[in-house]
C-alpha cells in the first residue's frame, strides 16, 4: 500500500497527481492523505516554488505493497507486482520518480526501456515547472525584459512537447499504460488549469490533454481525489476546502503585460 501525503493547500500541485496516477498505472494499492494542519496558515514566498514540492509531499510505502491494484478494489496474488517493498529498506520518498526505486529486480530488465522513457519525460516536465518558477520570479520584479525572456523559454518548452506529440501515437488514450504519460499529462493539466496556458498555438498538446482528461485512469483518479476531499470536509475539526494556487491564471496577466511592453518597450 502506498500513501501520498500532502498539505491540502498543495493539492493543485502536479507532483501530487503525477504520483497517484503513476501508482495507478503500476497497479499499486494507493490512497491520498491530506494534512489539514497548514490549510489556514500562510506560507513564506518559497511555498509557491513548483520545483520545491518535495518539501511538502511524501510518498509512503508499507510492507504489504506487493499486492496489485485492480478496478473495483480487487487484488491479485503477491509476486505479480512490478514494485517490491523490503522490510529493512527505504519506505518513504519525496518525488514520484523515486517510486521506481522500488521496482522489482525480476522485472527491471523487461521494463528498462519504459523506465528510461519515463525518466526522460519526467526530466523534461521538471524543466517546464522550473521555467514557470522563472517566469513568476521575473514577474514579481517588474523587469519586463527578463519576464519576456523567461516567458519565451517556457513557450519554447511547450513547443517541444508539441513536437514530441507530433512524432508520438496520435491516440493518447492508448498510452495510459505507459509510465511516461503521467508526468506529461499532469504538467499539461497544471499549465492549462492553473497557469492559464492557452492551447490554440499547440493543437497536439490540446488534443492529448482532452483525450487523457476523459480517459478511465484520470476519471478514476479524479473520483479518488474528490472523495478524499469530501471525507476530510465531513469530519469535525479545522479542515477547510483546499485553496487554489495563489498564482492561478498568471500566464494571461503575463501575456497582457508583454503585449503592452512590446508595443512600447520604453514605457516599461
Amino acid at each position: 500500500m502506498f500513501a501520498v501525503n500532502c498539505e491540502a493547500a498543495l493539492l493543485w500541485h502536479p507532483v501530487v497527481h503525477h504520483s497517484l496516477l503513476l501508482l495507478r498505472t503500476l497497479r499499486q494499492r494507493h490512497t491520498l492523505v491530506l494534512e489539514p494542519s497548514c490549510t489556514t496558515t500562510s506560507r513564506p514566498d518559497e511555498f509557491w516554488r513548483l520545483s520545491q514540492a518535495g518539501n511538502y509531499v511524501s510518498i509512503n510505502a508499507t510492507i504489504n505493497s506487493d499486492s496489485v491494484f485492480l478496478e473495483g478494489g480487487e487484488e491479485e496474488g503477491r509476486g505479480l507486482s512490478l514494485l517490491h517493498i523490503s522490510e529493512g529498506g527505504l519506505h518513504r520518498v519525496q518525488n514520484p520518480q523515486h517510486i521506481l526505486y522500488f521496482i522489482s529486480s525480476s522485472t527491471f530488465v523487461e521494463q528498462k526501456q519504459q523506465l528510461q522513457t519515463y525518466l526522460d519525460t519526467a526530466f523534461v516536465t521538471d524543466h517546464v515547472l522550473r521555467a514557470v518558477d522563472d517566469v513568476l520570479l521575473a514577474l514579481s520584479t517588474d523587469e519586463m525584459e527578463v519576464t519576456r525572456q523567461t516567458h519565451s523559454n517556457l513557450m519554447d518548452l511547450v513547443a517541444r512537447l508539441e513536437n514530441f506529440l507530433e512524432s508520438d501515437n496520435d491516440d493518447m488514450v492508448q498510452e495510459t499504460e505507459k509510465w511516461s504519460t503521467w508526468p506529461l499529462f499532469t504538467t499539461l493539466k497544471f499549465l492549462v488549469e492553473e497557469a492559464g496556458l492557452l492551447l490554440g498555438p499547440f493543437p497536439r498538446v490540446a488534443k492529448a490533454y482532452r483525450q487523457l482528461q476523459d480517459s478511465k485512469p484520470v476519471v478514476a483518479h479524479t473520483r479518488l481525489v474528490n472523495r478524499t476531499v469530501n471525507l476530510a470536509l465531513s469530519r469535525e475539526g479545522l479542515f477547510v476546502q483546499p485553496s487554489a494556487w495563489p498564482y492561478r491564471g498568471f500566464l494571461r496577466e503575463v501575456q497582457r503585460k508583454l503585449a503592452d511592453y512590446t508595443a512600447d518597450p520604453a514605457s516599461a
